[in-house]
Formats: C-alpha cells, structure tokens, sequence
C-alpha cells in the first residue's frame, strides 16, 4: 500500500471565541449578545444555540463548538476541526517563517563539500527564498556555519556546504549568502 504525505500548505484558522468576535463586529445579528447570523470569507454562518454555530462545508453543514477550530482552506473554503487533532496536524507560523517544516534534515550526517538537492513546486521566489534562509538559520544552529545556497533557472536548489565554486563551475547561482 503506497504512503502518503501532506503537502507543506499554510492554512487560516480561528477558534469558536474569535468567530463570535468576528461574527458581532462584522455585521452579524445580534440576539442576547451573540451574532445570530452573519458572513464569514463569504460563508453564511448561522447560530444553532449558544455552544454551536452552523458551518456550510463541501461535505454539508457540520457544527462548529468550543471545541473546535474553524479551518480556512486553501481554496476558501471553510471547515471545523477538533481541536485535539488540529494540534497533532499543524503548527503555528509566525509572521516572516517559512510555511515549510524540514524534519527531513533533523538527523542528517552532513560533511564539508556536501551538497544538499531541493526542489520547490507551487510556491513564489520570495516564498522559496524565505524557507531557504530558514532551512540556511536551522543548519547553521546544527553546526553548518558556511553554507552557500544557489539556484538555477529551472528552480531546483542546492545547498552547498562550503564548497560554492564546485557548484559554480556545474552552472549555478548565488540566491542566498553569507
């Protein structure tokens, strides 16, 4: 059976208190001091008790609760998510870091002259760009002080431990430096 992973994607979530914030300072209809009805990203949501909001999802109305997050996806569209699984699925991103996690590199046996391939799909220059100098941040604090990243005009990125003019000669460019 085949494995799958999830791509690396940044998702907008609020909790049930901020979608009540939301709903009472955006135009929401208020009745005993909860918003009744109103938008949210174009959603029309609409109060069922004081403990739960109707959610119109691409699977039907669902219940969104106290103990839940409501999701924006990466297509706009809105769904609830049990708290307790939204922690074991995603972490928070600070503003200015890089949506891209890099388990993968955590145990790396990384020596002098080494290189490391990357390849970035649907993401801009500047997004690519920004997960590079974290990826660069997270090396250096694992003891990799000298690293040179270059990119070619197809995208694909390497990373070079101490090494940049073997990888210049193969036909690559500077994108970050020290």
């Amino acid at each position: 059976m085949a494995k799958y992973r999830e791509k690396p994607v940044v998702i907008e979530a609020i909790t049930f208190a901020e979608l009540i914030e939301f709903g009472k300072n955006n135009g929401g209809n208020i009745v005993n001091g909860m918003p009744w009805s109103f938008n949210y990203k174009g959603h029309p949501i609409t109060h069922e008790n004081d403990e739960c909001y109707l959610i119109p999802t691409l699977d039907g109305t669902l219940h969104f609760t106290p103990q839940d997050m409501l999701i924006t996806g990466i297509d706009g569209e809105i769904y609830p998510c049990k708290i307790k699984i939204f922690a074991k699925t995603y972490d928070k991103v600070t503003e200015g870091e890089s949506p891209i996690n890099f388990p993968e590199f955590s145990n790396l046996n990384i020596k002098d002259g080494d290189i490391i391939h990357c390849e970035f799909e649907n993401c801009s220059f500047d997004e690519a760009e920004n997960t590079l100098t974290n990826l660069k941040e997270m090396l250096a604090k694992s003891g990799y002080p000298s690293i040179c990243i270059l990119a070619n005009q197809k995208g694909d990125v390497n990373i070079s431990i101490l090494d940049e003019d073997k990888m210049r000669k193969l036909g690559w460019v500077r994108l970050v430096s020290e």
